[in-house]
C-alpha cells in the first residue's frame, strides 16, 4: 500500500516534522510520500513529493496526544500513531533525526559569528523572549557580528545560507529551528516553558531554560500566563551572551554556571537516546 501523509494547516514547524517521518517510515519500507508541493518544502526539502497520479491510502501526520509530555518526542508519538493506525505492534526505528536541506551556496551572503531567530509563530507567544534586544547590544559590544533572520524573507535560501555559514544559530522552539536544523554548525535555543525542548527538537541543538513549577504549560494565543511568564523573562540576556562565549570558543573548558540556580541547560547528549519515554 502507498501512503500520502499530510499535515492539516500552515505550520512551517508541523509540516517539517511530518516531512522527517516521512523519510523516517521510507527507511523502514514503507511505501510513502508527502502530500505538500508547496515552493517551501519542494526547493528545500529532500523528501518525496505525492503525485496524485498514483493511488495512496492518505494520512494525516499527528503526534497526539498533542500539547502532553509522556517522554516521547513529537517524531516518536508521530510513528507510533502511525503503526497503530495500520500496523498494529510494529515499532518503527527513528532512522534520521534532522532532514537533509537542499543548499544552494550564495556567494553574495557573508558569513556572521551568530544568526538569530527572534519570532515564533502565532500559536503560542509564550514561547517568545523579550530580550533579544538587550543580547544584541552585549554581542556588538563584544564585536560579536550577527544578523536577525526576521529582519530577512523569511525561509528561503537566504536564511540557509546564513544559518550555514554562521558559527552559531540562537532561536526559539518555532518552525525555523526545524527549517536550519541540518546546515547549523551549533545552534542554542532559548526554551520557554511552554513545552519541554525533548518534546519537539530529535536536533543537536544546546538550550537555555529556566526551570519554573509552571513549565510545559502548553499556554497558546488564547491563554494568559498567571506567572507573567517568568520562563521567559528571568532567563537574562547576560546569560545568554555567556552561552554563546562559550559556544563561540568551541565549548572549550565547562559550560558557563549562571548566577541564577533555577537557570539551567539542555544536554544536546540526550538525543542519544530514541525518545520512546524513557529520557
Amino acid at each position: 500500500m502507498r501512503f500520502k501523509i499530510h499535515r492539516k494547516g500552515a505550520a512551517l514547524g508541523d509540516t517539517l516534522l511530518a516531512a522527517l517521518a516521512t523519510n523516517n517510515l521510507i527507511s523502514a519500507g514503507v511505501d510513502a510520500a508527502l502530500d505538500d508541493d508547496r515552493a517551501i518544502i519542494t526547493e528545500h526539502v529532500r523528501v518525496p513529493i505525492f503525485s496524485g497520479s498514483v493511488e495512496a491510502e492518505g494520512w494525516a501526520f499527528t503526534y497526539t496526544p498533542e500539547a502532553q509530555w509522556d517522554g516521547r518526542c513529537m517524531l516518536r508519538k508521530s510513528l507510533d500513531n502511525f503503526a497503530a493506525a495500520y500496523f498494529p505492534g510494529v515499532r518503527f526505528p527513528i532512522f534520521h533525526r534532522t532532514l537533509e536541506m537542499i543548499f544552494r551556496d550564495d556567494p553574495s551572503i557573508p558569513a556572521v559569528d551568530v544568526v538569530f531567530n527572534t519570532k515564533t509563530g502565532y500559536w503560542s507567544p509564550f514561547r517568545n523572549w523579550p530580550h533579544f534586544g538587550m543580547l544584541k547590544t552585549l554581542l556588538t559590544a563584544k564585536k560579536i557580528s550577527w544578523i536577525d533572520l526576521d529582519t530577512l524573507i523569511a525561509d528561503d535560501n537566504r536564511c540557509l545560507n546564513y544559518a550555514k555559514k554562521a558559527r552559531l544559530y540562537i532561536g526559539l522552539d518555532c518552525g525555523m529551528s526545524h527549517f536550519l536544523a541540518s546546515v547549523v554548525r551549533q545552534g542554542l535555543i532559548v526554551q520557554s516553558g511552554y513545552s519541554e525542548m525533548s518534546y519537539w527538537s530529535t536536533y543537536a541543538y544546546h538550550g537555555i531554560f529556566r526551570d519554573t513549577e509552571c513549565r510545559r504549560c502548553y499556554l497558546t494565543y488564547r491563554d494568559k500566563c498567571s506567572f507573567e511568564h517568568e520562563c521567559m523573562n528571568m532567563i537574562s540576556a547576560e546569560s545568554v551572551c555567556a552561552m554563546v562565549d562559550w559556544l563561540l570558543l568551541d565549548e572549550s573548558g565547562d559550560a558557563p554556571l549562571f548566577s541564577d540556580p533555577r537557570t539551567k541547560l539542555h544536554n544536546p547528549a540526550r538525543l542519544k537516546s530514541d525518545f520512546d519515554g524513557k529520557a
